[in-house]
C-alpha cells in the first residue's frame, strides 16, 4: 500500500478538486461540439468517471464519499462499463497514513493505556474513505482500531463547496433548473456525523437496542478504553468481507438465508424501528468463519426517522402498488418529492418509475429473480426518462441516504442470485396487499 501523503489542506483539496471538474467539462463540451456517437459518448462517459475515481479515490473524505454515493445511486441507471469504474471506490484504497503516523496519533489519543497496545499491525487492514482499520492486542484480547485520517475533518465543507460548485455548472450544461442546496445540507450533516467516532459509538448502542443480537446476526463488543474523538476500537473478529466469502463459492442455500437477514435486519431499521445505517458498502456486512453469521459493523452513518415519514413513506407505497396514480402524486406533493413547477410529464415519469420498481412485489411476478435483466432495463428506461425530463426538482433529501441503503441492498441480493416470493416483505412493511 503507497504511504503517499492524503491531501489535508483546503487549497490542496480544493486544486484537485477544480482540476478534475475541468477535465470532465472539456471533455462534455468536446463531445457536444463534435455531435459524437452513442460509442463515442459511452467512451467519454468512462473517460470521465475514470478521471473523477483516480481524484476522489486520492483524496479520501468528503470527497471520496461523494463518489462512492455516485456509484450506489446510479448504479442501475449507468451502463455496465461506468458501473465497475464507480465501484473501485468501494473498494480499499491503496493510499494510506503510514505506522509512524498511526502510532503517534494513538499515542497521542491515549497516552496512559497506549503501552497496553501491542503486535499493532504494520499495514492497516482496511483503508475507506474517513480512515483506517489496524488490528492489535489490548489486555489480552485482539482488537480492530480504526483512526481517522488527520485533517479530514477540516476539509469537508471546503470539499463540499467545490463539489457544489462542480454540481451547480453540470446543471447549468444540461440547461436545468434545479437547486440543490437541501442536498448539500443533508450531504454536510451526514459526514460530519461520521467523522465524529464519539457518535458513532453512540449511534452503536443506539442501533444494537433497536435492533439486538439475533441467532442470525451480532455485533462485536466495542473497547471503551480506546475510544475518542478520531479513534474508535472494537473487537477483532475473524470473518470474511461479503465480497471474500462470496469467492469461496458458498451454496444457494446459504446465500439465500444471508439475503433474507439483510432483507430482515432493513425492515425492522426503517418500518419497525426508524434507525437506518445508511452505509451499505458491502465491507460493513462481515460473515463470521466459525459459523457464517452476519457481522454488522460501522455506525457512522445512522439516521433516525420520525413516525409520521414513515407513515407517509407507507402509504406512498400503497397508492402505488395499486395504480391509484391521482393518490400517489397527491402524496408525492405532500412529501415535498417534486417541485410544483414540474409538469404532467415530469409526474408521469416519476410514477411511472415507482411503479416499475413496485413490480417487484407483484403476485404475479413471484418468485421474483433478483437478476431479472428485463425489470432492471426497464427500471434504468423509467430513470433515464425521468433524469431527462426533470427541471426543477432535486433529489429528495430525506431520501437520499435510505435509498442509498436500499440500492446497495438490492445489489448485494443480486450477488447473491437471490430468488424468492416478495409478497410477504409488502406485507409486512406496508400492511396491506
Amino acid at each position: 500500500m503507497s504511504k503517499k501523503k492524503i491531501a489535508q489542506s483546503v487549497l490542496s483539496r480544493s486544486a484537485s478538486l477544480l482540476k478534475m471538474g475541468a477535465s470532465i467539462t472539456a471533455k462534455e463540451l468536446k463531445s457536444r461540439v463534435q455531435k459524437s456517437s452513442l460509442k463515442e459518448q459511452l467512451k467519454l462517459r468512462k473517460e470521465q468517471a475514470q478521471i473523477a475515481v483516480e481524484t476522489l479515490g486520492r483524496m479520501k473524505g468528503a470527497a471520496m464519499k461523494m463518489g462512492q454515493l455516485l456509484s450506489l445511486d446510479t448504479s442501475d441507471v449507468l451502463p455496465p462499463e461506468l458501473r465497475k469504474v464507480f465501484e473501485a471506490l468501494q473498494k480499499d484504497s491503496p493510499l494510506v497514513m503510514g505506522f509512524e503516523s498511526i502510532n503517534k496519533i494513538l499515542k497521542s489519543e491515549f497516552p496512559e493505556v497506549f503501552s497496553e497496545i501491542t503486535r499493532l499491525s504494520k499495514k492497516p487492514i482496511a483503508a475507506a474513505s474517513i480512515g483506517q482499520v489496524h488490528d492489535a492486542d489490548f489486555r489480552g484480547q485482539r482488537i480492530a482500531i480504526k483512526v481517522q485520517y488527520p485533517g479530514i475533518a477540516k476539509t469537508i465543507d471546503s470539499d463540499l463547496a467545490i463539489l457544489k460548485k462542480m454540481a451547480h455548472g453540470a446543471l447549468f450544461l444540461k440547461g436545468s433548473s434545479i437547486k440543490i442546496d437541501s442536498v448539500f445540507s443533508e450531504l454536510s450533516a451526514t459526514l460530519k456525523q461520521e467523522v465524529d467516532y464519539l457518535q458513532e459509538k453512540k449511534n452503536y448502542l443506539l442501533y444494537k437496542k433497536a435492533i439486538p443480537p439475533s441467532e442470525d446476526w451480532t455485533y462485536p463488543q466495542s473497547i471503551e478504553a480506546l475510544s475518542s474523538m478520531q479513534v474508535i476500537s472494537f473487537e477483532y473478529i475473524d470473518a470474511y468481507s461479503f465480497t471474500e466469502w462470496l469467492k469461496t463459492n458458498p451454496p444457494q442455500e446459504e446465500k439465500n438465508k444471508l439475503a433474507e437477514t439483510l432483507l430482515e435486519i432493513y425492515c425492522r431499521e426503517f418500518f419497525e424501528n426508524r434507525i437506518v445505517q445508511t452505509d451499505p458498502n458491502p465491507s460493513n456486512f462481515l460473515i463470521r468463519k466459525k459459523d457464517l453469521k452476519l457481522v454488522l459493523i460501522d455506525f457512522g452513518s445512522v439516521k433516525l426517522y420520525q413516525q409520521s415519514f414513515v407513515d407517509q413513506y407507507k402509504l406512498l407505497l400503497q397508492h402505488v402498488f395499486y395504480g391509484r396514480k391521482e393518490d400517489s402524486l397527491e402524496q408525492i406533493f405532500a412529501m415535498n418529492l417534486l417541485d410544483s413547477r414540474e409538469g404532467v410529464d415530469v409526474q408521469n415519469a416519476l410514477y411511472a418509475l415507482l411503479r416499475t420498481s413496485c413490480a417487484i412485489f407483484s403476485p404475479e411476478k413471484q418468485p421474483f429473480d433478483l437478476n431479472d435483466k428485463n425489470y432492471f432495463e426497464e427500471t434504468k428506461k423509467s430513470a433515464f426518462n425521468l433524469m431527462n425530463r426533470v427541471q426543477y426538482s432535486p433529489p429528495p433529501h430525506e431520501l437520499l441516504f435510505l435509498h442509498r441503503k436500499l440500492g446497495g441492498l438490492f445489489l448485494m441480493l443480486r450477488d447473491l442470485n437471490y430468488k424468492s416470493d416478495l409478497t410477504h416483505y409488502f406485507e409486512r412493511t406496508t400492511g396491506k396487499l
